[in-house]
């Protein structure tokens, strides 16, 4: 049985938007060469999917299915590590 479900609108619990645009443009320039601005991403791709963002910005900046798939791939590690990151911090805080 089901005791509890936990949904998050991004900012209720936890605030990542910058989290995802800096691991989002980090990774889509380490493959494309092309910078996203906190202002482009906040207007165009701000709550989407990185496959969303990707299918949108392959078709603008023509790159191919393999290019998407290591932009993809590296944005997870960058997300994974960031969070990594600032749970050390919080632990710290807390010690």
């Amino acid at each position: 049985m089901i005791k509890l479900i936990i949904f998050d609108l991004d900012g209720v619990l936890c605030d990542t938007p910058d989290m995802h645009y800096e691991t989002f443009r980090d990774a889509y320039y380490k493959y494309t060469n092309i910078n996203i601005t906190k202002k482009e991403h906040d207007i165009d791709f701000n709550g989407l999917s990185t496959k969303s963002k990707l299918t949108t910005l392959q078709k603008r900046d023509n790159f191919t299915n393999d290019i998407s798939k290591c932009i993809w791939n590296y944005k997870q590690l960058l997300t994974q590590q960031y969070i990594n990151t600032e749970d050390r911090k919080s632990t710290r805080l807390n010690s």
